[in-house]
């Protein structure tokens, strides 16, 4: 089974077909920002732009509902291997998502549980690496300086990338990484990462974002998603990997349905600096 996928591609005003090539963004969840997404790119390349950040193209990827909701084909995409979720799971989506006992509601939060028992981000990262990129690439004048951002189960995704030894990323941004339980896989797999020397010396950086309305947040789901993010952010500080950068931001007064485009924007800000534009008065 193969998603159907919608890609969008936006430029800052400094792309050049024929001149120097760009570092390239590939942003997750398209199917629910894309629009934004652009927005804020556009107008952190543009000349309003307060603190501006070094040109990159972006390359939003985002689901089409071709009967299967993106919510749910996204867990069979983003999630690692193996990646175990709370024993509640299914209870918390069914009030969420199914409460009317609609049978279509219900038949999607049984997909939804089924994906999650077998999810496949390693195929969506070759996907990314293998086939998406090189098209870019052919397309358009971009360079292997490949940044990825994602939010959520999609922050998940991207530090599951850096843990893999991505060939191809180098800048991961993760706002409010979807890491549910202490047992998450995340950990070990960073531990694994972090010890093996072969990975060390190549310059990359991971920023990771959470809100506040998540660490207070009276769900108990996110409230769990704020404590093991800042779980993995101490097993990152016990095992520094050289070349590794790891910076964090709390966002004040976003949670998880309002941080997304706030992440988004630090991500850009922080990987991708250019300076604070100086204004005369």
């Amino acid at each position: 089974f193969r998603s159907k996928l919608a890609v969008s591609v936006s430029f800052p005003p400094a792309y050049d077909p024929q001149g120097p090539a760009l570092p390239v963004v590939y942003a997750l969840d398209a199917q629910w920002h894309a629009g934004l997404y652009e927005k804020i790119h556009a107008g952190l390349n543009g000349p309003e732009g307060m603190h501006e950040v070094s040109p990159f193209v972006q390359v939003n990827i985002g689901y089409i509902d071709d009967g299967v909701d993106p919510l749910v084909t996204r867990n069979r995409d983003l999630l690692p291997p193996g990646e175990p979720y709370p024993e509640y799971m299914h209870d918390w989506l069914t009030e969420m998502f199914a409460s009317d006992g609609a049978e279509e509601n219900t038949a999607m939060v049984d997909q939804y549980v089924r994906w999650l028992n077998n999810p496949h981000a390693d195929h969506f990262l070759a996907f990314l690496e293998n086939e998406l990129h090189p098209h870019i690439k052919e397309r358009y004048n971009v360079n292997d300086d490949a940044g990825l951002f994602g939010f959520s189960y999609g922050a998940l995704f991207a530090m599951y990338a850096l843990t893999e030894n991505s060939t191809l990323f180098t800048k991961f941004g993760a706002g409010s990484p979807g890491i549910l339980i202490p047992n998450s896989t995340i950990f070990d797999r960073y531990r694994t990462f972090a010890a093996d020397p072969a990975n060390a010396g190549r310059e990359r950086h991971l920023h990771i974002t959470i809100g506040t309305g998540e660490i207070f947040s009276p769900s108990h789901l996110f409230r769990q998603l704020a404590i093991q993010t800042f779980q993995f952010i101490d097993v990152v500080a016990d095992h520094p990997v050289p070349g590794v950068t790891l910076s964090a931001k709390i966002i004040e007064k976003e949670d998880h349905e309002t941080g997304c485009i706030d992440a988004y924007r630090d991500f850009a800000r922080v990987c991708y600096p250019s300076g604070v534009r100086n204004i005369e008065l």
